[in-house]
């Protein structure tokens, strides 16, 4: 379990003893702090997994991008793999 998850299930716990410490308008409110706070934990939850998507899809696309530049460039020989170094280095062409 994450830490912020454990802190929320905390939240939870400490919000149902004040609900059965403080019964009637003063638990009516603590029950609904801690609908809002399970909500908006939940809408966070989805938008760092949807920002994760979304930076997971620019790094690919940003690979697929770089790669086809290289290829680019050995096909024009601006670049050329020296087979003497670490295989996929790039060596500078000498023409």
């Amino acid at each position: 379990m994450c830490v912020c998850c454990a802190q929320i299930q905390v939240l939870i716990d400490d919000s149902a003893r004040l609900q059965e410490t403080y019964p009637g308008e003063n638990a009516e409110q603590i029950e609904h702090l801690q609908a809002t706070v399970v909500e908006n934990w939940g809408i966070l939850q989805d938008r760092a997994a949807q920002r994760k998507d979304e930076l997971k899809a620019a790094e690919e696309l940003h690979r697929y991008a770089l790669g086809n530049m290289y290829t680019s460039l050995l096909i024009c020989g601006v670049f050329r793999i020296d087979s003497d170094k670490i295989q996929g280095e790039f060596v500078p062409s000498r023409k």
